[in-house]
């Protein structure tokens, strides 16, 4: 067979880092507030597809606080923070909270059990082709940015563990204070 080309031994090392980034959000999320590249910066344009029929661009969401939250349902993280991002929304969204949780997967077969399973209430949108992702820099799943009533992003957070959701919240009702 001779020894692996230069574009395949890349390609593997892309794929281990890519593998390795996915899994870090099993062990618990990292916010990027002031690191991450979208930080204080207008929410990118994007246009996704909602469950429910039309479409979702960030622009529609203005004068609320909102919720980006990019998911997959082979995301055993994504499945964990559904139902306590659920519950900040239940508690702010007569405030002015909006969430919309937009689904990576290319095919989305497995996404109607998954949503059976988790029941939520917040806007569900899909981005098969990986556009938005790809426009927000997403890398790991879940990731999520939380956008202030102006559109600008304030936080953004990579993977999930239980213990974020606290701190989301925090940022969240932060942002709810202020006025718009």
């Amino acid at each position: 067979m001779g020894t692996p080309s230069k574009v395949s031994t890349l390609s593997l090392l892309a794929l281990s880092s890519l593998v390795l980034t996915a899994c870090a959000g099993s062990s618990g999320g990292k916010s990027e507030a002031a690191s991450h590249p979208l930080a204080r910066k207008p929410a990118p344009a994007m246009v996704v597809k909602l469950e429910k029929g039309g479409e979702f661009k960030p622009a529609d969401a203005k004068g609320k606080v909102l919720v980006v939250d990019f998911w997959a349902t082979w995301c055993a993280p994504c499945k964990a923070s559904f139902p306590r991002v659920d519950a900040i929304y239940q508690k702010h969204k007569a405030k002015g909270l909006e969430v919309i949780a937009v689904n990576e997967d290319e095919d989305l077969k497995k996404v109607p059990a998954f949503l059976a399973e988790t029941k939520v209430s917040f806007t569900i949108a899909y981005d098969n082709e990986g556009k938005a992702a790809e426009t927000y820099g997403v890398q790991t799943m879940p990731s999520s940015f939380v956008v202030d009533r102006r559109g600008v992003v304030r936080y953004a957070h990579s993977g999930y563990h239980p213990d974020d959701a606290a701190q989301i919240e925090a940022e969240i009702e932060e942002l709810l204070g202020e006025a718009p």
